[in-house]
């Protein structure tokens, strides 16, 4: 068994891992990934293939999120998740959040991680959606985002075509399975519904992704309106001290490896 970070190289078996797993992740997320995370992506070696992976992205030193956590079928049940758990949180960020599987939850409780809140993917089958009008979910590749700081700058320049208004936007961006949506900030309703019509609009016949937070009714019932449904329900879960914003403005997430 090797430990070693994860390089561009390792994409394809990174894709295999994903794809087994039934993930919705495509060979540009993995290339993202490691951009934005270059020395927090580790993998194990074992019989001279990837058999396991893990990341932790870090927005400064108050955050990180930890992600992409796969094993292959064959060599699971060999602690080798945990080992590269504990490889990445040795000199981690003051607090560490993660969205975690049922499979997962004792893994990540056992390395002290408590339960936060819980966290849904919505599904959305193809079909033809209204846009928004006027002003409102105007299509902005240059959105500029340097108000979000420079990490975070980074990861959202990535995600794909931004949707903006005047106080919130969404982005979009192809996935292995379905079109995924997120993250999406909107001050409003009516502004997340607007940039939310406006992605889902330039896709109709895709099937679509949305992560997030059922406590924000708001996002729950605008899902529901737009064509969405519960598929998965997975639970946040944190290490360290609580760190969080405004949920009420968090209508979609950028994904379960970015929180």
């Amino acid at each position: 068994m090797i430990l070693r970070p994860l390089t561009g190289g390792d994409v394809t078996a990174g894709m295999e891992l994903s794809m087994e797993a039934g993930w919705n992740q495509t060979r540009e997320d993995w290339q993202r990934l490691l951009a934005i995370a270059p020395e927090g992506c580790w993998c194990v070696e074992a019989d001279g293939m990837v058999v396991s992976t893990a990341s932790l992205a870090t927005y400064g030193d108050e955050l990180g999120w930890v992600g992409m956590v796969l094993t292959r079928g064959a060599y699971q049940r060999r602690g080798f998740a945990r080992k590269l758990l504990e490889r990445l949180l040795d000199r981690r960020p003051r607090t560490v959040k993660l969205d975690a599987t049922e499979a997962g939850r004792p893994l990540y409780a056992s390395l002290g991680f408590v339960d936060e809140a819980p966290i849904e993917r919505w599904q959305r089958t193809p079909g033809r959606v209204e846009a928004g009008t006027g002003e409102f979910g105007r299509p902005d590749p240059a959105l500029d985002l340097r108000a979000f700081g420079a990490k975070r700058t980074q990861l959202l320049e990535t995600l794909g075509v931004g949707f903006v208004s005047d106080d919130g936007y969404a982005l979009s961006r192809p996935g292995a399975r379905a079109w995924y949506l997120g993250p999406c900030i909107a001050g409003r309703p009516g502004t997340a519904e607007s940039v939310i019509r406006a992605a889902l609009a330039r896709q109709p016949n895709e099937p679509w992704y949305w992560d997030l937070l059922p406590d924000n009714r708001e996002a729950a019932v605008l899902a529901a309106k737009l064509g969405f449904a519960p598929v998965r329900r997975l639970v946040r879960m944190r290490l360290g001290p609580p760190f969080s914003g405004d949920n009420a403005l968090v209508y979609s997430i950028a994904g379960f490896e970015f929180g």
